[in-house]
């Protein structure tokens, strides 16, 4: 029994192999021969279809091998399972043809027995009961849509700590979503019409989106463009200054004659200080520095210049 079901799990892994190249058409490689990007692509598919996870490591130990010695836990092949569209793992063996010694049949001819009617309703009832269920459950299965947030420049995923996202509805408070470890964030369709979405990170410009139910992809990559200025305020407060003149004459250019900078003290419970451009300017440009390894976690814009900065001082 065991060889068969080693057997079936090979058989399981060209499913996988090949379930898997169904939705990424650009991967022409054997399973066993896949590598990070591959992986990170199937992981992505695998939580998209069936809200499931398995690590790199286990990839390498149980489905990179060509041949497997022993199986996976059986909540792994139930979740293989249903990736390639069986219920779970037991349902999978009994559909694929697997070669084993059929069984002997005994020579006597057994009497005749009438089976009683119900006994022959009793399958049908429960098929059609069943077929019901799962027309019920396909009709009522609610889509989803998935917005995978990245770098513009290098199109990367931007680290999943560092991103907020929020589902924004007319005459309600901002809604935050919840972002996995890829980066990614999913949206239930609804009966509105529109979906709009505000999209922030540490050190890049947000992003406000719009779309259509109706007429959004299902799966989409949103790239985030990086706040520059910003990077370059918090490398001035992080590193020795060489030029302070330099550093100034930069300053100004890149805040507006009217800014207003605000410093949320996280230690006090939301305490805050108001600075105007030359107060900042002078904070991070004198020689015995007041504002030292700040990081900025919000800029607005007017044109080309920062009108608003909203920023944290770390701890030395």
């Amino acid at each position: 029994m065991t060889e068969k079901k080693i057997k079936g799990f090979e058989l399981l892994k060209q499913q996988v192999e090949a379930t898997f190249r169904q939705q990424v058409s650009s991967c022409q490689e054997s399973i066993h021969e896949w590598k990070g990007t591959q992986i990170r692509l199937f992981q992505e598919s695998l939580s998209e279809q069936v809200g499931g996870y398995v690590s790199e490591k286990w990839f390498y130990t149980h489905l990179k091998v060509a041949k497997n010695e022993k199986l996976p836990r059986i909540d792994m092949l139930n979740l293989l399972a249903r990736y390639v569209g069986a219920e779970d793992w037991q349902a999978f063996l009994s559909r694929v043809p697997i070669d084993a010694k059929p069984e002997l049949v005994s020579k006597e001819v057994p009497r005749t027995k009438k089976i009683p009617l119900k006994v022959l309703l009793l399958p049908l009832g429960i098929l059609i009961i069943g077929g019901m269920f799962l027309l019920v459950s396909f009709f009522n299965k609610q889509e989803r849509y998935q917005f995978c947030i990245v770098d513009q420049d290098d199109e990367l995923p931007i680290a999943y700590q560092n991103i907020e996202a929020f589902l924004l509805k007319e005459g309600e408070s901002p809604l935050p979503l919840k972002i996995d470890s890829l980066g990614c964030l999913f949206i239930e369709a609804s009966d509105e019409k529109l979906m709009t979405l505000k999209i922030q990170a540490l050190y890049y410009q947000p992003m406000l989106i719009q779309r259509a139910f109706k007429s959004a992809k299902m799966q989409e990559t949103i790239a985030l463009k990086k706040d520059d200025y910003a990077l370059m305020i918090h490398y001035f407060s992080t590193n020795k200054m060489e030029d302070w003149k330099e550093r100034r004459a930069q300053l100004d250019v890149m805040l507006s004659d009217e800014a207003h900078i605000i410093q949320v003290h996280n230690k006090t419970g939301g305490g805050m200080a108001l600075y105007n451009k030359e107060e900042f300017i002078n904070k991070l440009t004198m020689p015995i520095k007041s504002l030292k390894n700040i990081n900025i976690l919000e800029t607005k814009y007017e044109g080309k210049q920062i009108v608003e900065i909203r920023f944290v001082q770390n701890e030395k």
